[in-house]
């Protein structure tokens, strides 16, 4: 059965979990709340996970479209491609490993709809929390009060959130902000730069201390974990979000006086540049401001004897 629109359309990026791919089906195929459709992007999966899935499907009412890479490209692909045949309100990011509560899908709506109509042109979605499955333990921090307005830059320099979090997004602003795409890189791409763009754009998101989403944290973010046991995997996309981001959004990390983030994302742009062979002169360069090019010189030695305590291996 296929509609010409949705509620939501739930998108899922599929790379080896052909043991994994059930948990979000059986979410999907309990929820509460039926509208929407289900968008799976094989990214070149090796394993026989569409055997499993097409298994599970066969008795399911749930509508559904499987997309297929030739090759392996990476999340940020598969978001991309997921958003060109979406044809639901909102998007949802469900990986293969995730599970969900039945009336997830119910409550997103009703917290949307909590905003006034007149209201609802001004925000770009509702965040919400994860949870350990094993323990029930939330993951990273709750937002200081519920509901809560903000934006994602604000959520992570002035209220210094952090840990894994979720929530639906407007799908018509996401296609403003399609994900750089890298065809020779190995590894995904931030996702902070969909949230920054977003927030940088006005937009505001509504927040509820709520777990709706199970975060495995024992087999998921496979592809994150080999970046952090070898980096050089992600590097290049790392450099490139990077640069972007401090470009764009320096001026308001200083003025939120979060300089332990600030310092963290200026070493991590030249290690990530160090591995991609840029020179350290090459990187002032990428930056705009040149108030933070000449407080960068004296930093550069040190940022240099991390990088060859941490990385210089990776090379």
């Amino acid at each position: 059965m296929d509609n010409d629109n949705y509620t939501f359309t739930v998108f899922t990026p599929a790379y080896k979990c052909e043991k994994t791919i059930h948990r979000v089906f059986e979410s999907l195929e309990n929820q509460t709340f039926k509208d929407f459709e289900w968008i799976i992007v094989d990214d070149a999966s090796p394993d026989n996970f569409q055997s499993v899935l097409k298994n599970l499907l066969a008795s399911s009412n749930i509508n559904f479209k499987i997309l297929v890479h030739d090759e392996n490209k990476g999340k940020h692909f598969a978001w991309n491609l997921a958003l060109k045949y979406a044809k639901g309100k909102f998007f949802v990011p469900a990986d293969a490993d995730d599970s969900f509560i039945p009336e997830t899908l119910e409550i997103f709506l009703s917290f949307w709809n909590q905003i006034p109509k007149n209201q609802q042109n001004e925000f770009s979605g509702v965040n919400v929390l994860c949870k350990d499955p094993y323990t029930n333990k939330i993951i990273g921090n709750k937002y200081p009060n519920a509901p809560l307005v903000s934006n994602n830059l604000e959520l992570g320099y002035r209220y210094k959130i952090n840990g894994e979090k979720w929530g639906m997004i407007r799908t018509d602003i996401l296609r403003k902000y399609p994900f750089p795409e890298f065809k020779s890189n190995r590894g995904a791409y931030v996702e902070s730069y969909i949230w920054f763009s977003i927030a940088n754009a006005g937009y505001k998101v509504i927040c509820h201390n709520i777990a709706l989403r199970n975060y495995y944290m024992d087999d998921s973010n496979s592809i994150i974990q080999k970046a952090i046991v070898n980096p050089k995997k992600s590097s290049k996309t790392m450099f490139h979000y990077l640069s972007w981001h401090i470009n764009n959004n320096f001026i308001y990390m200083i003025r939120t006086g979060n300089y332990k983030l600030i310092l963290k994302n200026l070493l991590n742009l030249f290690r990530n540049g160090w591995l991609e062979n840029n020179s350290s002169i090459s990187i002032i360069k990428i930056l705009k401001d040149n108030r933070l090019r000449l407080i960068l010189i004296p930093f550069v030695p040190f940022f240099y004897i991390v990088y060859l305590i941490t990385y210089s291996k990776f090379k």
